[in-house]
């Protein structure tokens, strides 16, 4: 769920927020520019709790706000869009919950509303990204009353100004040497033979005797050390503890389980699944740049356009957004594997980020740009190594085998429909015939009125996707209404038509259904079989005339031209835009994609015109592209996923004598990054087709152009997904990639990965989409800064124009 699909009162929540950030940058309490991790600022912890958004998700008894997670997540990420200091109040989203987890309940009254007015700042004695590095830290001794803690912590975040600090010290016996321990989600040498969708450390004495503490860190005993900073804002410091009496009643949670308790939380924090705007103001400061990219520059920015590079870089960011959003509405009781897929994924955002701005900043940048790109270098450079692929594989078990999940919520008819297609796609052999066309196959979609989805009723379909305007009967030409749900089944049927492979079709039939329908003509059929469909114009920059009855024009990779009994062409005329149903194609010279599917040459002069939509009516050459990029997307996330599992199931076997691929530590972080392009392209989907579907918009071309950013962002992270992926499976699985027994004979893996290679650059080039993209973005950053780029990404109704390359 986002802004697009919210209900009120998440909108409400968001409006109000920015309300008292306006204010507050008005007042001077802050510079969005710096970045939300640029200062410690006690003052604004003390007026945002005032304002009741620390907390919002707790108990009001304990002096939260009763509110939703979802709550909470829009309002940390509204807090870093926005540039507001968050070091002095940022542990708050894990030490509360922790205590509502697992403190007493003197404990929670005590400290919780302190913490939820802004009032009590805390500090974190245990490194988020490795928890393992504090039990090499202090050690806490039974006393009378309490307990001694010694030792000391090298470095604190925010430890040389907060007021308390949670630590985990060792309370049991001396551990294992070090060196056998990692984060509670790497892989040790014990379980590395284990099963390949492991959780934790196979040792799980390991993790014993160690306990939370909430250390003051006025007491007596405690030594604050400042350190340089590595990145602005730090106010690091190393923390000594000599012979510290504590409490008894200071201690958090269940002796000798603390480590358990911090990380069912932690997991769950904001932080978690935020740390990818980490990077938003030097993205927004790139946006903002007036003249960026000055002749001379080279590397990317030289060859492809600042606009370009930039469009590349927020894409990225919104495919993160989005599974960042599916985690945060995720309320199943243990974390989602797919934290540690979004964290692959940020990594590799935060790595190229400095990278593409130093190739086309111009040579003096402004000082806090500057700033901005030092840290964001810094903060890459001390980033952790990549752990924890073997949990964040469990992202790729549907529940199902290697079946495609099946949209429960989609309706029973909808989703008995896609039941029916995946079984006849799964159980009919696509024979190719004599001319090259799984006819066989074909007529079994057909007699199961799958490719019928999109025809009206009237016309033996369905009616998914259009429907009658009120008050109309159930005649061809009256549809020309819109049937939100009904476009995500045809989605749906073009997602299980790419997991299978299934060289048909099958996208452009459904997509030309509802192209006809919107314009209120008639589809073509046989006596004998429904015709396959054609679209176009399929390629920028294929130019088409009509005038009187006739078309002239060329259009140079028209999707399965030879074997389409017609076409559908919308056309720009001075008139308005129109939908023209055509013929069979008249093909000039044949041609064809690297997986082998037809993409023919062919001359409109020469193919016949059968029917002409009246001008307006249907959707515009600029829906049509949307709309064909949301499609194209759907049929990539099928692949994607389908090649994603394949790769790990083959992975997962055990050669006779030797030891699995995917227990190899390079071979298993590969297989998650796979795992990771995979899940980014699903989330895009299910997003970008809610926001599509949203109720608001009076008609499908209005609905496209709402969600014209949100579509451009998608086909452009799904293709760069498609292209890195397919190398990825065919780097990991080498030449055994053919295997006839890893896959049915009617789904070859080989055929999988070509057709995501093929389909990367369709429906759009990667680069025509990304100059889009980052044309949008500085448009909206020069219009309102970082707040207008983040209104692209989070405000309904505010992602329109320039959607198309």
């Amino acid at each position: 769920m986002d802004a697009t699909e919210a209900p009120a009162e998440g909108e409400t929540l968001r409006r109000e927020l920015r309300e008292f950030l306006q204010a507050e940058i008005g007042r001077g309490g802050f510079d969005p520019r710096e970045g939300s991790f640029a200062r410690f600022d006690a003052g604004f912890a003390a007026r945002l709790g005032a304002q009741g958004y620390i907390g919002v998700d707790w108990p009001r008894r304990f002096g939260g706000g009763g509110g939703t997670a979802f709550d909470r997540h829009i309002i940390a990420e509204e807090l870093q869009a926005h540039g507001a200091p968050l070091r002095a109040h940022a542990a708050a989203d894990v030490v509360g919950p922790l205590l509502l987890r697992v403190g007493t309940d003197a404990q929670r009254q005590e400290l919780l509303p302190r913490i939820a007015a802004g009032r009590l700042s805390l500090c974190l004695g245990i490194d988020p990204a490795a928890p393992a590095a504090a039990w090499r830290g202090p050690v806490a001794q039974a006393a009378e009353g309490g307990w001694r803690l010694t030792g000391q912590l090298a470095a604190v975040a925010e430890g040389a100004l907060a007021q308390r600090l949670l630590l985990l010290a060792r309370t049991g016996p001396p551990m294992a040497p070090a060196d056998t321990f990692g984060p509670a989600d790497a892989a040790s040498p014990a379980d590395a033979a284990g099963p390949a969708d492991a959780a934790g450390p196979a040792d799980a004495a390991g993790t014993a005797g160690l306990t939370l503490f909430l250390v003051d860190l006025a007491l007596p005993g405690i030594g604050r050390h400042p350190l340089p900073e590595r990145v602005a804002g730090e106010a690091r410091a190393a923390v000594t503890l000599d012979g510290v009496f504590l409490a008894a009643d200071r201690m958090i949670g269940s002796l000798d389980d603390g480590l358990a308790a911090w990380t069912a939380v932690a997991r769950r924090a904001p932080d978690a699944m935020l740390d990818w705007l980490r990077g938003w103001p030097l993205l927004a400061g790139m946006a903002a740049l007036e003249a960026p990219g000055d002749a001379g520059i080279p590397g990317e920015a030289a060859a492809h356009g600042a606009d370009a590079a930039l469009g590349r870089l927020v894409a990225g960011a919104f495919a993160l957004r989005s599974l960042s959003l599916d985690l945060a509405t995720d309320d199943r009781p243990e974390p989602s594997p797919e934290l540690g897929l979004l964290g692959l994924l940020t990594a590799a955002q935060a790595a190229s980020l400095p990278e593409v701005a130093r190739q086309w900043l111009p040579a003096d940048p402004p000082p806090l740009l500057e700033r901005l790109l030092r840290d964001a270098a810094m903060a890459t450079a001390v980033a952790p190594p990549e752990t924890g692929w073997r949990p964040a594989l469990r992202a790729l078990r549907p529940g199902r085998g290697l079946d495609p999940v099946i949209d429960q919520g989609a309706g029973e008819a909808a989703t008995r429909l896609a039941a029916r297609a995946h079984h006849i796609l799964g159980a009919e052999p696509a024979v190719l015939d004599a001319d090259g066309f799984a006819a066989r196959l074909w007529a079994a979609l057909d007699k199961a009125r799958v490719l019928r989805a999109g025809l009206p009723r009237s016309m033996g379909g369905l009616g998914l996707g259009s429907h009658p305007s009120p008050g109309s009967t159930q005649t061809l030409g009256s549809h020309q209404g819109w049937d939100q749900g009904g476009l995500g089944t045809l989605l749906a049927l073009t997602r299980l038509a790419a997991w299978h492979a299934a060289p048909l079709p099958v996208a452009e039939t459904l997509l030309g259904h509802l192209l006809l329908a919107q314009a209120g003509l008639a589809a073509p059929a046989t006596p004998f079989r429904l015709q396959p469909l054609s679209i176009g114009p399929a390629c920028l920059g294929d130019a088409v005339e009509f005038s009187g009855d006739q078309l002239r024009g060329r259009l140079r990779r028209m999707p399965w031209a030879r074997h389409a009994g017609a076409a559908v062409l919308v056309v720009a005329t001075p008139a308005g835009p129109r939908s023209i149903l055509l013929g069979r194609p008249a093909i000039a010279a044949p041609g064809e994609n690297l997986a082998g599917e037809p993409r023919d040459l062919v001359a409109l002069e020469e193919t016949p015109v059968l029917a002409v939509g009246v001008p307006g009516r249907g959707l515009s050459p600029a829906g049509l592209q949307r709309l064909d990029a949301l499609f194209r997307l759907a049929a990539i996330a099928g692949a994607l996923d389908r090649v994603a599992r394949l790769s790990l199931l083959h992975l997962r076997r055990r050669p006779e004598g030797g030891r699995r691929p995917i227990d190899k530590p390079d071979t298993g972080l590969a297989m998650a990054h796979l795992a990771a392009e995979a899940a980014a392209v699903r989330s895009l989907l299910a997003r970008v087709s809610r926001a599509v579907t949203a109720p608001g918009p009076p008609d499908l071309e209005a609905a496209l152009a709402a969600a014209g950013f949100a579509i451009g962002c998608a086909r452009l992270r799904a293709g760069q997904a498609a292209a890195h992926g397919a190398g990825l499976a065919q780097r990991l699985l080498g030449p055994s990639w053919r295997e006839p027994e890893l896959h049915d004979p009617g789904d070859p893996l080989a055929g999988l990965t070509s057709r995501l290679w093929s389909w990367a650059n369709e429906a759009g080039t990667e680069a025509a989409w990304a100059t889009t993209i980052g044309a949008a973005a500085r448009a909206a950053a020069a219009a309102a800064g970082g707040a207008g780029l983040w209104s692209l990404f989070a405000d309904r109704g505010r992602m329109g124009g320039g959607g198309t390359p």
